[in-house]
């Protein structure tokens, strides 16, 4: 069911499909699903997962299409901009300080540290992998707390382990680069 969902949802983004409302997006999810999404219940937040999930899907394949950075940016760009706010928090996420990296920022990131097909890298809070839009999974050390993301991201290719990333020490020889959009705390400071 889920990832029926997270394809459509990378049809849809592919296709140049709109889902700039969430209320577009869960339509499309109730025709899939055949079933009735109401706003703040946890199928609403498998929708959330299903569209961010679908559109790094999206991401992937244009950014593997594309040797002109410049349209591919612009090309990230458009994916944002048809995306819906994701707002749909549970108590999991929350705990977990679950923060996505919006597609655009990610491809920059990952440009502005050079990873590419051949770089090793490592990404200790992996989400649903936009920071590895470049990385091929096979180079890749991937690390996700949460057992529905990291599900997600094996389905793309990454061997990933599920670890909390304040502890998580990889036990692999030295990588080319490391990637993290780093975990979020009121009372957490940055040295």
């Amino acid at each position: 069911m889920h990832q029926q969902l997270v394809t459509a949802f990378a049809n849809g983004f592919t296709n140049g499909d709109n889902f700039a409302s969430i209320t577009w997006a869960r339509k499309l999810a109730q025709s899939v699903l055949n079933q009735k999404i109401e706003p703040g219940t946890p199928i609403a937040k498998i929708v959330d997962e299903s569209v961010e999930q679908g559109l790094i899907l999206a991401a992937r394949q244009l950014v593997q299409r594309s040797n002109d950075p410049i349209e591919t940016w612009q090309q990230c760009l458009d994916l944002y901009d048809r995306q819906p706010a994701l707002n749909t928090r549970t108590s999991t996420s929350i705990l977990q300080q679950a923060y996505s990296t919006p597609v655009p920022i990610a491809f920059l990131a990952a440009k502005l540290a050079q990873i590419d097909g051949n770089t090793t890298v490592c990404e200790p809070t992996a989400g649903n992998g936009a920071l590895l839009l470049l990385a091929d999974p096979q180079k890749a050390i991937v690390n996700e707390l949460n057992s529905d993301r990291a599900a997600a991201l094996r389905t793309q290719g990454f061997t990933v382990t599920e670890q909390d990333a304040s502890s998580f020490s990889p036990t692999v020889e030295p990588v080319d680069r490391i990637i993290t959009n780093q975990p979020f705390s009121s009372n957490s400071t940055i040295s």
